[in-house]
């Protein structure tokens, strides 16, 4: 157990890591800031030390990396000589006093001036001449002439260390051409930058998570933003775009939560705006973006659009309904179009042929979609974890993708019309509400898993003449005669023979029969796959084949 004078040695060591300020009162009897007193506190960026503090023992701030400044009194009449072991710290101190002399000796910065008042307490020159600096009031400029070079996550950007600390404003000065890859990554207090006329492009995750920045003006001459280069700025309600950009990077406006509108020069040819700050291509036919915290709870989309660019409406949490104006061109929606967002009906557009990977994933109050006759695949997690009670696939749809309705579990109908060739990995698992589907004739291909954990799943039908499927008398669903694909597991059966000639059971197929207390295997079976019987807890009897030669990982898990 630590002493009483080691508690006082090491008061805040490490203890206090996230600490960014501290302010002693100027009345305070503190006469002594003892060994260890703030030992690895790396979170500690400014100390303000009042005026009766006379003594400043070892290690007093040792390991305080990310320390901007401290203010030293004139009082002050010892300090130790490695009180700042491991940094170089900015000092405050009166002209003459002690710490002056002390900061002189040391080769620490220094300055007269009360700490209140602005002063550069960090700064550095880039190898290609470019100069940054900081001052105590959490601003960083950077002046000179050309790019700031590209950064990652090794090395850093030499001002990296300020961005989750104090820094709150950003002045690039004239002269600087480019902003580079990750130079302002993660910034998570900066609140507002200021951007010279010289400026032509923002790189790669520029300003990624920068989350308390509101507005960003682009200026003119200002040619594009790079991908992911305003990602996840959720506190950024305007940007204003001038005449001369015509680049905007792949997901570079994605997560913008607060975004209320976008503005765009009526002088620029490559992009546009409605009356509504929705961002367009120049000639309208392409939807950018929409800005996530517009008011509108309806929007109509212009008869001129053909595309619906990937997040357009991503996070869009207040938007409920997209109309389309009659004669509407809509060809297509792209990637995550619609995910996250509150929208919860939409009739789409007869010509539409193609909707995107993802494109209403997690839609969750979507009840209601049209799909018109026009589409030819759903792509891949579509209407994912949305909110849809039914669902009527029409008879130009072909393929339905992996998990495109996967979690979806308010459905309760599905109509499938004939002319489906295809149903993916996990189409329509975890659709607990759903208790009968209908087979077209036309189906080739079922995913063994396209209705895992379709809980209240009673009966699966296939229309007369399909040449791949067939469904026996007990209800179990079997391609090409030899793979049982599905069973009825809450089906009243309490025995059931699989017959001769199936070689293969697909994984989980018995997982949590209701009432199965027998199963009879075939000689032609060799193998038994992972969870086969899985939560069979009725199963009394298990007849199994001398053919068999292997049994995969919990394929009798929970048969008690």
């Amino acid at each position: 157990m630590a002493s009483p004078n080691e508690k006082k040695r090491y008061l805040f060591c490490t203890a206090y890591l996230y600490v960014f300020k501290m302010m002693l009162p100027e009345q305070s009897r503190l006469s002594k800031i003892s060994d260890g007193t703030f030992w690895e506190c790396d979170g500690l960026l400014n100390l303000v030390l009042p005026s009766g503090v006379k003594t400043i023992g070892e290690n007093a701030f040792y390991g305080c990396w990310d320390m901007h400044y401290i203010s030293i009194p004139a009082e002050t009449e010892a300090i130790a000589q490695n009180a700042f072991m491991g940094f170089e710290p900015f000092i405050f101190t009166p002209s003459k006093s002690y710490a002056q002399n002390y900061a002189q000796a040391n080769g620490y910065k220094y300055s007269n001036v009360p700490h209140t008042e602005s002063v550069v307490v960090k700064e550095g020159v880039m190898s290609n001449g470019i100069i940054w600096n900081y001052t105590n009031d959490g601003t960083l400029t950077i002046s000179g002439n050309g790019a700031i070079e590209d950064f990652s996550s090794s090395p850093y950007a030499p001002w990296y260390r300020l961005g989750n600390k104090g820094l709150t404003n950003l002045v690039i000065s004239e002269g600087i051409t480019h902003i580079g890859r990750e130079n302002f990554s993660q910034f998570k207090k900066l609140k507002t930058v200021s951007l010279p006329s010289t400026l032509k492009t923002i790189g790669m995750y520029g300003f990624i998570g920068c989350e308390s920045l509101e507005k960003l003006t682009l200026p003119e001459g200002f040619i594009g933003l790079g991908e992911n280069a305003l990602y996840s700025c959720t506190s950024l309600k305007e940007l204003v775009i001038p005449s001369s950009m015509y680049i905007i990077g792949d997901w570079a406006l994605y997560g913008l939560d607060a975004m209320e509108k976008y503005t765009v020069s009526p002088l620029n040819q490559a992009f546009s705006t409605d009356e509504n700050g929705v961002l367009y291509n120049g000639d309208k036919t392409s939807i950018i973006k929409y800005p996530s915290a517009s008011a509108l709870k309806s929007y109509t989309v212009p008869a001129t659009v053909k595309e619906i660019y990937p997040n357009a409406f991503n996070s869009c949490y207040k938007i409920e309904e997209i109309n389309f104006e009659p004669g509407s061109a809509l060809d297509s929606i792209g990637y995550n179009a619609f995910s996250d967002s509150s929208i919860k009906q939409i009739t789409l557009p007869q010509g539409i042929k193609f909707i995107g990977e993802a494109a209403f994933d997690n839609c969750r109050n979507l009840e209601h979609v049209s799909i018109p006759d026009s589409v030819t695949e759903i792509k891949d997690s579509a209407f994912r974890f949305s909110g849809l009670k039914s669902v009527k696939i029409p008879y130009s749809v072909s393929v339905i993708g992996n998990s495109a309705f996967y979690g979806c579990e308010k459905i309760e109908k599905i109509e499938i019309s004939e002319g489906l060739s295809a149903i993916g990995w996990n189409a329509f698992s975890g659709c607990s509400a759903l208790n009968e589907v209908n087979l077209p004739k036309s189906l080739s291909w079922l995913d063994p898993k396209a209705f895992y954990n379709t809980t209240s799943l009673e009966k699966i039908t296939l229309q007369p003449g399909n040449i791949y499927y067939s469904i026996d008398d007990c209800g179990a669903l079997y391609y090409c005669s030899t793979e049982l694909i599905w069973y009825p597991t809450l089906s009243d059966n309490k025995s059931y023979v699989i017959p001769e000639g199936v070689t293969k059971l697909n994984s989980d197929i018995f997982w949590n029969a209701a009432n199965l207390e027998e199963v009879i295997l075939p000689s032609t079976i060799s193998k038994i796959d992972s969870g086969v019987f899985s939560g069979c807890h009725r199963i009394k009897s298990i007849t199994i084949p001398k053919e068999v030669t292997e049994i995969g990982s919990n394929a009798f898990s929970g048969c008690i």
